[in-house]
């Protein structure tokens, strides 16, 4: 359904459907079922947000966070997320000095960068 100056967005959270259809129906949602509405709307715009994160390497990471480096090639790899702040993060990232060998750098890397 298409409403004029809007489009509908595909939603994958049965529960913000649900909310929706019954928003659709009677014109109205009551305090703890746009409560509901708002925390699911949020848990699934963080889950987007850290799929971007984790498969955009361009992307600003939060604070005590921070990526692996190619070894041979310089790239930051997606995939790899580390907390710094936590035990095993810190001695990944002191372990491989942040850095590892990415796909490419396994085999030929076309430039250093």
């Amino acid at each position: 359904m298409t409403r004029k100056g809007y489009t509908e967005e595909t939603l994958r959270n049965d529960k913000i459907k649900a909310l929706i259809t019954l928003y659709h129906h009677r014109s109205y949602l009551l305090n703890n079922e746009i409560l509901d509405l708002l925390e699911q709307y949020t848990q699934e715009e963080v889950r987007d947000e850290m799929d971007l994160m984790v498969l955009d390497t361009e992307r600003r990471l939060p604070k005590g966070f921070s990526r692996i480096r190619c070894r041979v090639c310089n790239r930051m790899l997606p995939d790899i997320i580390l907390c710094d702040k936590l035990p095993l993060g810190k001695k990944l990232n002191d372990e491989y000095e942040g850095r590892l060998l990415c796909e490419a750098g396994s085999h030929d890397c076309d430039s250093p960068g």
